[in-house]
């Protein structure tokens, strides 16, 4: 196989790679839309998003928090679950660089979360009925 042959077989591996992540990108954001303005940490480091998802008979929530790193631009990639929901006013707000304070008013059923830190962050959470 010549050089050109080998550089075409890498180039073309390189677009298919890049149009599944893609793919894979949008069908994620599309998934999972969001409903507030992200929430950066006080250092910027970490950003909250209030994101939807379908409720279904395993997951009936349909309001997520995710944390994700602030520099990823690939959301697919680098949100990571911290609670969900069935809130009629979900707030988030940040207390310090490491704590995220979870607001949920209007719960029909107990929400889900995190117990342990994720990315370094860990939540309070405060439900109301």
């Amino acid at each position: 196989m010549s050089s050109n042959r080998v550089a075409l077989v890498i180039l073309a591996m390189i677009v298919l790679a890049a149009v599944a992540l893609a793919y894979r990108e949008a069908s994620w954001r599309s998934q999972h839309a969001l409903l507030e303005a992200p929430v950066a940490s006080p250092d910027g480091s970490i950003v909250a998003e209030v994101r939807t998802i379908e409720a279904t008979s395993q997951q009936p929530y349909d309001k997520v928090v995710f944390l994700r790193r602030d520099w990823v631009p690939l959301l697919s990639l680098d949100s990571h679950f911290l609670f969900a929901g069935d809130c009629s006013e979900l707030k988030v707000s940040w207390t310090d660089a490491t704590h995220v304070s979870i607001g949920c008013r209007g719960v029909a059923a107990m929400p889900t979360y995190e117990d342990e830190d994720v990315l370094g962050v860990s939540a309070r959470v405060f439900i109301e009925q």
